[in-house]
């Protein structure tokens, strides 16, 4: 799944597309996304200036003046701008037609944008400007962990007493958004913490350090425009996060300071990747 740097790589993709632009003509599959929007509400938006793209958590947010519409990338959601094509408003005809095609953005700056999804866990929501503090998907996030609300104070305040495993409490969208299975591991590795460590024995010089570590790792993720993933893609670019990888993936591999092999566990249904020497 498409984590906070991914999904910041393809806004600032989006950014780029959709300048000075509006929403001319929707098009949409059939075939339903894991919560449809309808065709009627989309055309709603038409002729609205885009006014900017935004991130919030791994949500993408295109700001319409009175309405923000919402989307997430899910899986396997991915956008791409369309290539050797005439402009029509009638069927989806175009020269790069994939399978998965689901929503497609055609803008007055004379570029359309194509939203496609294989496993179709992606969405579209809209509200209002005025309630998006109040939207189902986004009113009971954390932080942004590339902000100053994302303190080693504020994370011991909600780690007390917690017996969660840190990796797992890291990875809470309501403790702090974004910060995926990955850049975890990476954080935590880099941190010499175990990730299966109860979250309440954090010490204070220890959060400090992870949160400087979270923030970093997250950092050059974006700077490297992700990670690449099976089904990631971003607009304009190629992911290479991945060639710096220290632990995640790299089960029974050396570890680049001790040379221990790397382990490798399931916590909460996901594979988290540590060295047993290093990390206590």
């Amino acid at each position: 799944m498409p984590e906070l740097p991914e999904v910041e790589t393809v806004k600032t993709g989006l950014q780029k597309s959709t300048a000075n632009a509006s929403i001319e003509h929707v098009w949409m599959s059939p075939k339903k996304l894991r919560f449809p929007l309808s065709l009627q509400k989309f055309k709603t938006l038409l002729d609205r200036p885009i006014l900017s793209v935004q991130r919030r958590a791994k949500y993408l947010l295109f700001d319409l003046g009175d309405f923000i519409l919402l989307n997430h990338l899910g899986m396997t959601g991915t956008w791409r701008e369309l290539k050797n094509i005439s402009r029509n408003t009638g069927k989806n005809t175009y020269a790069d037609s994939k399978p998965h095609d689901h929503v497609k953005l055609q803008l007055s700056n004379n570029k359309i944008l194509m939203f496609n999804d294989i496993r179709r866990f992606g969405f579209f929501s809209l509200s209002p400007k005025k309630d998006i503090g109040k939207n189902i998907f986004l009113k009971n996030l954390g932080p942004e962990p590339l902000t100053q609300d994302f303190t080693a104070e504020y994370l011991l305040q909600k780690a007390f007493k917690k017996q969660a495993p840190l990796k797992t409490f890291i990875m809470d969208q309501k403790i702090v958004v974004g910060v995926g299975n990955i850049y975890a591991s990476e954080a935590l590795f880099l941190s010499k913490i175990r990730p299966d460590r109860a979250s309440g024995k954090l010490k204070e010089q220890e959060a400090e350090v992870l949160v400087q570590n979270i923030q970093s790792v997250l950092h050059k993720a974006i700077q490297a425009g992700g990670s690449y993933l099976r089904n990631f893609q971003a607009l304009e670019g190629t992911a290479s996060f991945q060639n710096h990888f220290q632990v995640y993936d790299k089960a029974e591999t050396a570890c680049v300071i001790c040379k221990s092999p790397i382990q490798k566990i399931i916590q909460a249904g996901r594979s988290t990747f540590f060295c047993k020497k290093c990390q206590k």
